[in-house]
């Protein structure tokens, strides 16, 4: 198809005229439905000019797109923060909008043209990127070249207006998981939603199944995520959100769901148990993975200390493992069944190691014999270290001396019995704990002589001796007499 036309005009050198031939042809639409391009090409005696490509479609239904809705995310832009000016479009109409595009403007200022497709009864969301800058903006959407042609052209423009201020603030947002609940078991398509919260805006919230990658959630302060379980085996999975106001992010809200899809494998759970959980730098401590389960069987435990340390993948199932440096530790467990199947996600526990405390020296204390006591020599004479203490704990040695007769007795025994010779002793206790500590305390006590009742001094064995002597020689005497008479 060719058409000449005449152009009449004196332009001066430089000038830039333009103009607006129109050519008009019939063209015939083919028995299908379908979609073709037009080119046409322009010449002014033997200048040519820059082709043009026109899409040009046959249909029978025609397409009825229009904005529904206009909105940045986040909702609330930051100064100088890069922020998606997002369109939703529908397609109301009985026929497919073949192509497209939707050009955005910030106060009246081109962002960019996006282009898309549409089926019937369909939605479809086109975004541009837009710096925020302080003050208050004015955001356009409009449908253009929509190919077949629209049926109704009064809704093609949207628009939104931005204020944006400069604001600190420094407290986080809260959060929620609604659904699903904690322990719930769920298959197939499961919508996690919740509730947001802050005293500024939330900005957006995020989701994952950890540990894998966070995605932004749909909407804020009610927000949904939608997770398909059919990808990931079956299993014990622990899904996390957060929400983000600009400055904060809020605290992770967690729930711990079971994935149970008809015919998948199921994914082991994992337990780690540690004891203890606060332990003194240089003393060991047990992991164990032996409540770790799963429906085939667990045949590798990968430990991980927090330290550096790990075991790497092995059979053992429990490990001793000693930190060298104070300090906290976030120790993690995997297991691996035996289909190569991974747990989900680390479980993990953290173990304090508390610098090693120096050892502390004993309290000695004698409780008896009491100061000044007096007893007469021979009697039982108690000892007791009642009331002596240890600052560790630590079991005591006690040993007791005197210093007129040495040493008493080495014992582990709170109290004993012994006996002293007559005269004034200085009794001493020391109590000694197992690093070789020491406490010690001291006593004054006296152990008088026996005597008579008369107070004078009881005759000495020997004495007592030459008496039974000399009585025996008498009545030996006496006795030779009576039989010299007789």
């Amino acid at each position: 198809v060719r058409a000449w036309f005449n152009y009449t005009g004196e332009p001066d050198a430089g000038e830039l005229l333009t103009s607006y031939p129109t050519l008009r042809f019939d063209l015939g639409a083919p028995a299908t439905v379908t979609e073709t391009q037009l080119r046409a090409s322009f010449a002014l005696n033997n200048n040519s000019g820059v082709p043009a490509m026109l899409d040009i479609s046959s249909y029978s239904d025609p397409p009825d797109l229009r904005i529904e809705e206009l909105r940045l995310q986040p909702e609330v832009p930051l100064p100088d923060e890069d922020v998606q000016v997002i369109a939703r479009i529908v397609n109301e109409g009985d026929g497919r909008a073949r192509s497209f595009s939707v050009t955005f403007t910030a106060n009246g200022e081109s962002l960019g043209t996006s282009e898309g497709s549409l089926d019937p009864e369909q939605a479809l969301t086109l975004s541009t990127d837009w710096t925020a800058t302080l003050g208050d903006h004015t955001l356009t959407a409009e449908l253009v070249d929509i190919s077949p042609s629209d049926a109704d052209e009064s809704d093609h423009t949207a628009e939104l207006t931005v204020s944006v201020v400069d604001v600190i603030d420094t407290q986080p947002p809260l959060l929620f998981i609604t659904t699903p609940y904690q322990n719930q078991i769920v298959s197939g398509l499961v919508s996690v939603s919740g509730t947001a919260s802050d005293d500024w805006v939330v900005r957006r919230v995020e989701a994952r199944v950890s540990p894998g990658e966070w995605e932004v959630a749909d909407g804020t302060t009610a927000w949904s995520w939608e997770w398909n379980t059919t990808q990931d085996l079956n299993g014990r999975y622990r899904v996390e959100a957060r929400a983000w106001d600009g400055f904060n992010y809020s605290s992770l809200a967690t729930v711990e769901v079971e994935v149970t899809n008809d015919g998948a494998n199921r994914r082991p759970t994992v337990r780690l148990t540690v004891d203890p959980l606060e332990v003194p730098v240089g003393e060991p401590v047990s992991f164990s993975g032996n409540s770790s389960s799963d429906d085939s069987g667990i045949s590798a435990y990968a430990f991980d200390f927090g330290d550096g340390e790990t075991t790497g993948w092995g059979s053992q199932s429990w490990v001793l493992h000693t930190y060298t440096v104070p300090g906290s530790y976030v120790t993690t467990l995997e297991v691996e069944d035996d289909e190569d199947v991974r747990s989900s996600a680390p479980a993990s526990v953290t173990v304090t190691v508390l610098e090693q405390a120096l050892n502390g020296a004993p309290q000695a204390l004698i409780a008896l014999p009491l100061p000044g006591t007096q007893l007469t020599e021979g009697s039982p004479l108690t000892l007791s270290a009642s009331g002596t203490s240890d600052p560790d704990g630590d079991q005591l040695l006690f040993v007791w001396s005197s210093d007129r007769d040495g040493l008493l007795a080495t014992t582990t025994e709170m109290s004993i019995e012994v006996q002293l010779t007559a005269g004034a002793h200085t009794l001493t206790l020391v109590a000694r704990d197992p690093a070789g500590a020491t406490g010690e305390a001291t006593v004054q006590i006296e152990v008088q002589s026996l005597q008579r009742d008369d107070d004078s001094l009881i005759p000495a064995p020997t004495v007592w001796m030459v008496v039974a002597v000399l009585a025996g020689v008498t009545l030996l005497a006496a006795r030779r007499v009576q039989s010299r008479r007789g």
